[in-house]
């Protein structure tokens, strides 16, 4: 059995209470899905509130966003203002309306038998910060890399695709990220390469 206790996390999600204090009862309790920043904590435990929701935790704002999860006004509100802002952009709104958005995503993250949705798309006209399915694998897209994605971090990078691939990363996310007005910081990536011994 796989264990990711000692797996690194920089985002903390939140689908509602999906579990019954034990297991994992189900994928979500509302359509608001949400990450928050984790910076400050040492210690998972610390988030867990066992009362509300279920604490999610991912690797970093790519895996947030491939989740199917936006972000949180209260704890990283220029983020979430600047996703916000993409949002209107990108689907032509001038008006934000979280419902609508939330149930659109909702559409594009999960489907009736709460499996995952993915679509495809041509790699070269993907932006920085999409995660693609090469090989069966996850993939993290930037300018001209595709770094593989585990929980513990990225390995060695391969040349980006620019053919025809299947996206993780929900449509109107990636519509998003396709502006620039909210995009992805690669500058910190968790690395997780081969030793050179």
């Amino acid at each position: 059995m796989i264990s990711f206790v000692d797996a690194p996390f920089t985002k903390c999600g939140n689908r509602g209470r999906i579990d019954d204090g034990i297991h994992v009862t189900r994928s979500f309790e509302h359509r608001r899905w949400i990450y928050c920043v984790t910076s400050a904590l040492r210690d998972p435990n610390e988030f867990i509130n066992g009362r509300t929701f279920t604490d999610l935790f991912f690797l970093d704002e790519a895996t947030a966003l491939a989740a199917g999860h936006r972000p949180c006004h209260q704890c990283n509100r220029s983020r979430a203002d600047q996703f916000d802002t993409a949002w209107k952009v990108a689907t032509g709104e001038t008006t934000l309306k979280v419902d609508a958005m939330d149930r659109q995503l909702n559409q594009e993250r999960i489907d009736i038998t709460m499996k995952k949705v993915t679509f495809r798309a041509t790699g070269s006209e993907l932006p920085m910060g999409a995660i693609v399915k090469l090989e069966e694998e996850p993939f993290l897209l930037t300018k001209d890399l595709a770094y593989p994605w585990s929980p513990w971090g990225y390995g060695v990078p391969r040349e980006r695709p620019v053919g025809d691939v299947e996206v993780l990363t929900p449509l109107s996310t990636v519509r998003v990220l396709q502006t620039k007005i909210f995009e992805v910081s690669l500058e910190s990536l968790v690395m997780n390469w081969p030793s050179a011994e």
